[in-house]
């Protein structure tokens, strides 16, 4: 059997119509976006401590294109992923232009103004957990786990 009848029977089990259709099935849904995501994670989480971090769009890019999946990212697909995914109009504030030397700039949320970084101490049992208390939490998770 050869490889293309191989893929065409798997597409077909999973309810596609046509080899092409089936593999992105929303346009939110890219393997570029996957990169993309990944070093605008890494961006803000190096500047912890920055209000508003911002990158030209084009080191961005550049960034992206060295992470598997993103070879063929770009400018148009930056924006599409600016307008489109839910993750990423989490992580980028908003892309301008900057008058002064008219270079495209992408600005970042700030870490603490991610949705995620508030509900996920609630799942993990850390909310309302100060630096001092959060070790007896973490030692009092190992201890019920210890027991299982």
């Amino acid at each position: 059997m050869r490889i293309h009848e191989i893929i065409t029977e798997s597409l077909d089990a999973m309810g596609t119509d046509d080899a092409g259709d089936g593999v992105v099935k929303d346009k939110s849904d890219r393997p570029e976006y996957t990169a993309l995501i990944t070093a605008l994670e890494n961006l803000r989480n190096s500047n912890p401590g920055a209000k508003s971090p911002s990158i030209e769009a084009d080191v961005l890019i550049n960034m992206v294109k060295h992470i598997p999946g993103g070879e063929g990212f770009h400018q148009a697909l930056l924006d599409s992923a600016a307008k489109d995914n839910d993750i990423v109009k989490r992580l980028i504030k908003d892309i301008k232009v900057d008058p002064h030397d008219g270079k495209n700039y992408v600005n970042l949320m700030p870490p603490e103004s991610s949705p995620d970084s508030e509900s996920g101490d609630a799942d993990l049992g850390l909310a309302g957990t100060t630096p001092d208390n959060g070790s007896k939490v973490v030692s009092g998770m190992a201890k019920r786990a210890a027991k299982r």
